[in-house]
């Protein structure tokens, strides 16, 4: 019986607990205070100096909005204080938030980019005046180019904006230069990722996840932006990670409009000490079921 119970026990815990790296709420009202777990510190890069567009924390959100019609920027964070996220094989770097756009355009060149990136110590302490900085030369991991829009664009439908996922494979000082980039898989003109675009609505919150599983030698990277997923996997990926950041373009918002972002977390499932003693008990089953069975 003694085995049978730690054998039951063995398969009643929880297969993916959370280690949580980064949950901010912004409910501290400040944009630049770094102060893991419950808060990191967002600076903005933003393409014209004169016209950089506010990024505040406001009614607990923080939010962005532009400065002129044909302003792009990026926000940058990072999560942890020094040192990097190291993925295990068999973990996952999740990171969710929620986002509201308080404009969304038609056809598919309104680009938003996402990266999750591994800065290697080299980082920056406060706002730039500019979106590139000899800081971000040697900074790898990946990014998410997504388009939102009012309207579908058909599948195969030429677009210089198109949607992807991409690996940074050579160094630049702007963190999302395109010719730091190479897509992996291929961009979205393919019947798996329904078009090259997704639709989205003004002023209505979207839950977003990003996710990079390990598996061995491989990385899948996974999104989910509402009813919108993608997925694409890197057969030589990389595993270390610490930085955050998002870009909009010159054509995403129009001057007074931009993004709010609330909720964000940023977590590793399952943590390394539940998955070391999940192993252990699981073990520890198998050997009472063999000794119950002699």
């Amino acid at each position: 019986m003694a085995s049978k119970t730690l054998l039951l026990a063995a398969f009643a815990l929880p297969v993916a607990a959370h280690a949580q790296i980064l949950n901010d709420t912004f409910s501290d009202g400040d944009r630049l205070n770094q102060n893991l777990p419950t808060s990191s510190a967002w600076y903005l890069g933003p393409s014209n100096s004169t016209t950089p567009g506010t990024f505040t924390v406001t009614d607990g959100q923080l939010q962005y909005r532009s400065g002129a019609n044909t302003t792009a920027m990026w926000g940058m964070t990072y999560f942890t204080d020094s040192g990097s996220v190291n993925l295990a094989d068999g973990q996952t770097l999740q990171i969710s938030f929620d986002l509201t756009l308080t404009q969304v355009r038609a056809d598919d060149n309104n680009g938003i980019q996402f990266a999750i990136l591994n800065s290697g110590g080299s980082r920056i302490s406060g706002d730039l005046t500019a979106t590139s900085d000899a800081t971000f030369s040697a900074y790898t991991g990946y990014k998410l180019v997504v388009n939102p829009s009012v309207n579908q664009v058909g599948v195969g439908t030429t677009s210089t904006a198109r949607s992807g996922m991409f690996e940074r494979t050579s160094t630049n000082n702007h963190p999302f230069a395109a010719t730091a980039y190479t897509v992996l898989g291929s961009y979205q003109t393919e019947a798996d990722w329904g078009g090259s675009n997704f639709i989205a609505t003004a002023n209505t919150p979207l839950s977003v996840t990003l996710s990079l599983a390990r598996s061995g030698g491989e990385l899948t990277f996974t999104a989910t932006l509402g009813n919108w997923t993608a997925s694409r996997t890197d057969t030589t990926g990389t595993f270390s990670f610490d930085t955050f950041s998002l870009l909009t373009s010159t054509a995403t918002f129009t001057n007074g409009n931009g993004f709010n972002i609330d909720n964000f977390n940023v977590s590793v499932i399952p943590e390394p000490s539940s998955a070391a003693a999940l192993v252990g008990v699981f073990a520890l089953g198998a050997v009472a079921l063999r000794r119950r069975r002699k």
